[in-house]
């Protein structure tokens, strides 16, 4: 029985009503007020049966869901069909299960008749609805009810077809559940006695080994499978073959005697498809038993040969470039550098190498590599992301800026560096990608004012062109009606199941006003608000209005944040900054390590804040408090940096000592004794998530200054962080 509650049963006052009644005059005018179209009106009927099964009028909700089944548009009459599977006898659900089938042929709807009817034993109905099913990109749920209802039904292809589905894919929870509760009775053998064991059942065995990530046991286990391949028992599967590599690389310290199996056994099977994954955890075992990274640039170099001829040629060649680049880097910059040149242009996703330029960028800054900075910005432009590309003009501005030689071994300053040169890195940096750090801090740079920077913010989310994408009115039509009819409760969760690029940016952001309106009665609608909004300037292909960048950076909890910024002497902005960028605004959120709430705090943390704030009882989940106890926390560390906001935001994210300790060692490598520029500082920082966090904070803190104060320029802002 659905239990949702309408949202005008849960207003809390009239004015709310109000705006409510606006919403949905509005609502009624993207419909067509005065000539709708049949589908709109049929339309109306689902959201209707959901206010009536909210009331517990269960057959009034049923004939209106019947109603838009039949007529309404394809969303809500999906929906109602999926209703109707709910209500009933048993024999009324099946039934409603083959008419949802039968006007919704997809997989999702596919997958709920197969549970109605796996439940009521219609065994039959099953294997016929399930009979074209994939054992290599189906739904695995689904995949297993059929699985289940051919071993009932003792069907001949039983064996084979699991098999064949324990093989054609990475293992999931379902193949493991199956195999527990299903699949293990097969086993006719005395434990341990292998000989009794097909080669089937015992590759099976092996693959649920590594799903359990007994990696000792794979690794004793896959001599034993190299048997069955090189003796026709069983053919070479790709998804063996990795198994195999994951086996030999974590099962085993015997890095290079393994790697050297793997690169026999990979001259052996040449021009199968096992051949790429012997050639790839070859190169990767050598690359782990060091002093062999020439040997693991050529597995991976071969590695990519051979995947031109794979099915997953694309997937399994940025792979293996991936690590070829990576290993690479153990052997020279120059080394690196070079494949890049050569393998740049062979890559087909370029976000997969994002990551790598985390590591070179902060390597070849260590190294005091200046002046392979123009070179690698000539590489990436056009290859790498934006991001990227932005990244690297950026830092290599700065650096023609600072004057520093193009000889890698001195930091003597240049004496006439090219002012043309500088300005084009950071024009580049600012028009490019959508990293937002890099576009405020090129415009800083390039000393941008006024109309100037309206144009930066308007594009600050770095949107996508999806201008030959076009918008599913239907689907928007569906999410609006909840607002209609007063369901903030269904929205998030639909707009996140839907196509978020066929959402037109006005539809989405006018869903995120609108739950922003309704976080007086939940909290949670302020997160799903912010997430909305954020999803759909990312998607844009338009620029951004202030209104909407505002909700994209609300000024939630506004009263409390600026009472205590005042109080412990802080930028509020940066607050705002602070809470939006660890929490999203969820006062009661916890993090996998244990921070709790806004500014999210340790336990041990707010401890230590409680006793020199004199307080004795608290709750981190209290909005007021948690502020609180940040700010106070922030402005503590604020004075133990010297005044310095950005390190200061490095400490609250990863511990004064070790931002020290970064500092000392930035400041040797690029030659300082004092005054250490902070954004160069940043980019020296050895952990990517302490970087980014840094980025975070100085692009939110300067857009909440831009959006929310007078000024149009904003350099005292990043003058703050830049100290």
């Amino acid at each position: 029985m659905n239990t949702d509650v309408p949202f005008k049963k849960i207003a809390a006052n009239a004015a709310f009503l109000i705006s409510l009644s606006i919403y949905s005059l509005f609502i009624f005018s993207c419909f067509g007020c005065k000539k709708k179209a049949d589908s709109d009106y049929y339309d109306s009927f689902y959201y209707i049966g959901l206010q009536k099964l909210a009331e517990n009028k269960e057959n009034e909700a049923r004939t209106k869901f019947m109603q838009c089944t039949k007529k309404g548009s394809h969303y809500c009459a999906r929906e109602s069909a999926i209703m109707l599977t709910t209500f009933g006898s048993v024999q009324e659900k099946n039934k409603a299960c083959l008419e949802l089938v039968a006007a919704f042929d997809d997989e999702d709807s596919r997958l709920i008749a197969a549970r109605q009817f796996y439940n009521s034993e219609e065994i039959g109905k099953v294997l016929e609805l399930t009979s074209s099913i994939d054992y290599a990109t189906s739904n695995n749920e689904l995949i297993k009810i059929r699985l289940e209802c051919l071993k009932k039904r003792t069907i001949s292809t039983y064996l084979d077809d699991v098999f064949t589905w324990f093989v054609s894919r990475p293992l999931s929870d379902y193949h493991y559940k199956f195999y527990r509760d299903v699949y293990s009775e097969e086993l006719m053998t005395t434990e341990g006695n292998e000989q009794e064991i097909s080669p089937k059942d015992f590759v099976i065995m092996y693959r649920i080994d590594l799903y359990k990530r007994n990696y000792i046991s794979v690794y004793d286990k896959s001599s034993k499978v190299l048997e069955f391949f090189e003796q026709n028992k069983l053919q070479p599967l790709p998804q063996i073959a990795s198994d195999m590599g994951k086996g030999f690389l974590y099962g085993s310290n015997e890095f290079a005697q393994n790697a050297n199996i793997l690169y026999k056994n990979a001259e052996f099977f040449s021009g199968t498809p096992v051949e790429f994954y012997f050639w790839f955890y070859a190169g990767r075992l050598f690359d782990r038993a060091g002093l062999y990274y020439k040997q693991s640039v050529s597995c991976f170099e071969n590695a990519i040969r051979c995947a031109a001829h794979s099915e997953n040629e694309t997937l399994q060649k940025d792979n293996a470039i991936w690590y070829l680049l990576n290993a690479s880097l153990n052997i020279s910059i120059d080394s690196t550098i070079s494949k890049l040149v050569t393998y740049s242009q062979q890559w087909s996703d370029p976000s997969y190498f994002d990551d790598f330029f985390e590591k070179l960028i902060p390597s070849m800054i260590e190294k005091g590599r200046w002046n392979s900075f123009e070179q690698l910005l000539k590489i990436v432009k056009g290859k790498a992301t934006d991001a990227v590309t932005a990244k690297v003009a950026y830092i290599y501005g700065r650096l023609l800026q600072n004057g520093f030689s193009i000889d890698s071994t001195s930091t003597s300053k240049i004496g006439n560096s090219s002012q043309n040169a500088i300005s084009s890195a950071f024009e580049i940096a600012l028009n490019s990608g959508d990293e937002p750090y890099y576009k405020i801090m090129a415009a800083y740079q390039l000393g941008l004012r006024g109309p100037e920077l309206d144009e930066v913010f308007a594009k600050y989310q770095g949107q996508i062109n999806n201008a030959s994408v076009s918008m599913d009115t239907d689907a928007e039509n569906f999410l609006k009606g909840f607002v209609t009819y007063g369901f903030p409760q269904k929205i998030f969760p639909n707009w996140q199941s839907l196509n978020q690029n066929r959402l037109s940016t006005e539809t989405s952001m006018y869903l995120s006003d609108f739950l922003y309106r309704c976080s007086g009665a939940n909290d949670s609608y302020k997160v799903q608000s912010i997430r909305i909004a954020a999803g759909a300037g990312k998607s844009s292909g338009r620029k951004l209005s202030k209104d909407e960048l505002k909700l994209i950076y609300p000024q939630n909890f506004a009263s409390f944040i600026e009472k205590y910024a005042q109080k412990y002497d802080i930028d509020d902005f940066v607050i705002y900054a602070l809470v939006r960028t660890e929490s999203f605004f969820a006062p009661e959120v916890i993090s996998n390590a244990g921070a709790i709430g806004l500014t999210q705090l340790m336990e041990f943390t707010a401890g230590d804040i409680a006793r020199k704030l004199k307080v004795q009882n608290y709750s981190l989940t209290d909005a007021e408090t948690n502020i609180e106890f940040g700010t106070f926390y922030l402005s503590e560390l604020i004075k133990r940096c010297d005044g310095s906001y950005l390190q200061a935001l490095l400490s609250y994210n990863a511990g004064i000592t070790r931002v020290r300790r970064w500092l000392a060692s930035s400041m040797l490598e690029f030659g300082k004794k004092q005054d250490m520029s902070n954004d160069l500082f940043l980019e020296t920082v050895p952990y990517e998530e302490t970087r980014n966090y840094g980025k975070k904070l100085v692009s939110a803190t300067v857009m909440y200054e831009y959006l929310y104060s007078d000024y149009n320029d904003f350099s005292k802002t990043v003058e703050k962080f830049l100290k």
